[in-house]
């Protein structure tokens, strides 16, 4: 159905044309037209818009006006930091010598490499340099291990130089040639060794251990782990965990957060986020998970194993919600 056009007396058609379209009728806000020219309408130099929503004069409008509308990003930052567990510590490891109780019977070095050892002692091995440790700390060791006979090469930090003895970490055992990345969580304060050597009493081992790497996870200890929890190839470790993933002191209180996560492996229990005192949805399964939660209440974020979570986390985003105004 054909309705008149509403128009303006400033718009400077007459108000006796009559004009016809095919939708209903709208009204064109007075005061953002000029018709210096008879029958054409341009915009003013300086439009007046007095209208809530449209944004002719060069305000921003916020999508609030409207109800249906979920809201914007600001620029706003991810809050969490290290949030894909990738950063790593410097080098702390600057040569090895030989073990003052169970020596290697042959042993030569050049810097972080060991080139060539036998050994036919009980837990005879080299030791690095030493290295301050902490209980809970995480580091990762890489090395390329060329084997030519003997028993499994045994990897390990001990809290004495003398190449045996006083373990603070858990230890591997590699059995075959290959380029290695492992894994160690210390279990003490103290000054560290990496040991490297025999790790069955009575056998011997002919291997070359070359390009030795240790550096912290998380060198800024940015991430609180609970028990159960642990941080290995760039993702957060649950292992049957009823415990918390947690960064203090992120978040402001009255804010409210948009939140977006990975969880991979997963094969048991639960877990649900905490954004500052404001429980997210249980999650028991992989995939990305996107959540608005708040307003925050503390200013504390965490992940909570809720039933002895088993699976790993990974590219946490946490954001302040808010709307962003837009231009029209």
């Amino acid at each position: 159905m054909k309705v008149p056009i509403m128009c303006s007396p400033m718009m400077g058609i007459g108000a006796t044309i009559d004009l016809y379209t095919e939708t209903p009728a709208v009204t064109i806000e007075d005061f953002m037209f000029d018709n210096s020219t008879t029958g054409e309408l341009k915009p003013l130099a300086s439009p007046q818009d007095y209208h809530d929503t449209w944004d002719l004069d060069g305000t921003d409008f916020t999508p609030e006006a409207s109800p249906d509308d979920e809201g914007y990003w600001d620029d706003f930052e991810n809050v969490v930091l290290n949030h894909d567990y990738e950063e790593l510590g410097s080098e702390q490891v600057t040569g090895f010598t030989n073990g003052s109780v169970y020596p290697f019977d042959t042993l030569t070095t050049s810097g972080n490499d060991i080139t060539s050892a036998i050994v036919s002692s009980a837990f005879a091995g080299a030791v690095s340099n030493s290295i301050s440790v902490a209980s809970g700390e995480i580091y990762k060791v890489t090395f390329d291990y060329t084997k030519s006979s003997g028993d499994d090469l045994r990897v390990v930090f001990s809290s004495v130089a003398s190449g045996a003895g006083s373990q603070i970490s858990n230890n591997e055992l590699i059995s075959a040639s290959g380029t290695y990345t492992k894994y160690f969580t210390i279990t003490s304060t103290a000054t560290g060794y990496l040991q490297m050597g025999t790790g069955n009493s009575g056998h011997s081992l002919n291997a070359s251990i070359e390009n030795v790497s240790v550096k912290k996870v998380d060198p800024n200890d940015r991430w609180v782990l609970g028990t159960g929890w642990s941080i290995e190839d760039g993702k957060a470790i649950g292992t049957s965990t009823t415990n918390n993933l947690q960064q203090l002191s992120i978040l402001t209180a009255g804010d409210t957060y948009e939140l977006t996560f990975t969880i991979s492996d997963y094969s048991a229990g639960s877990v649900r986020a905490n954004v500052g005192g404001v429980h997210g949805t249980l999650r028991s399964s992989n995939g990305t998970f996107t959540e608005i939660i708040g307003p925050a209440t503390s200013p504390h974020f965490f992940f909570d194993g809720v039933s002895t979570f088993t699976g790993k986390i990974d590219n946490v985003t946490v954001r302040e919600y808010a709307i962003q105004p837009q231009d029209v």
